[in-house]
């Protein structure tokens, strides 16, 4: 059962990226931007642990996030 992501509680992007997620390469947990040359980690492919991780990590991630109407 995934948990919770509590990080994405207090998540804010400032610049988000407009390129498609369709158009980048890759699989449904992560994807290559081609305008950027960056990977893009879709978060709601991960459990709470691993998303969680991965915002923490010291390198600022690029993410997919999916938001529902409720915030959650």
């Amino acid at each position: 059962m995934r948990r919770p992501l509590v990080l994405l509680n207090d998540l804010h992007i400032a610049e988000p990226c407009t390129f498609d997620w369709e158009q980048m390469s890759g699989n449904d947990r992560q994807r290559h931007c081609s305008k950027c040359d960056k990977p893009v980690h879709d978060l709601s492919t991960m459990s709470a642990d691993e998303a969680n991780a991965l915002l923490r990590s010291a390198e600022t991630p690029c993410v997919r996030v999916l938001r529902r109407a409720d915030n959650s």
